[in-house]
């Protein structure tokens, strides 16, 4: 059995660039001594996707019944963290310039 986090990345028009899949429990092994429930906070790189503008979350399992997982469908995140584009940056800095000089002259 197991349970699966995908994570697609998707670009400006919405389309998908490219998934990553991370097992929050696996127990595929013939070895019983690698099968394993996550239990800890653990790091999952997302730089293969490249730049994106959104991402999608999907949780998937083996064990299911009429195309629905049987596994309680949850996670969490924590840290996330994103790189404005050199456009948004700009936009939000002269905002923000703008907020303080109209503050600064009432």
């Amino acid at each position: 059995d197991w349970f699966r986090l995908s994570v697609d990345g998707y670009d400006g028009d919405g389309v998908a660039v490219g998934s990553v899949d991370f097992y929050l429990a696996d127990f595929r092994s013939a070895a019983a001594a690698e099968d394993y429930i996550l239990a800890d906070w653990a790091w999952l790189d997302l730089s293969s996707l490249g730049a994106v503008k959104q991402l999608g979350f999907r949780l998937d399992s083996s064990d299911s019944n009429y195309g629905f997982p049987n596994t309680p469908t949850y996670f969490a995140l924590d840290d996330l963290q994103f790189v404005p584009e050199p456009g948004t940056a700009l936009l939000l800095g002269a905002g923000l310039l703008g907020l303080g000089l109209r503050r600064r002259t009432r």
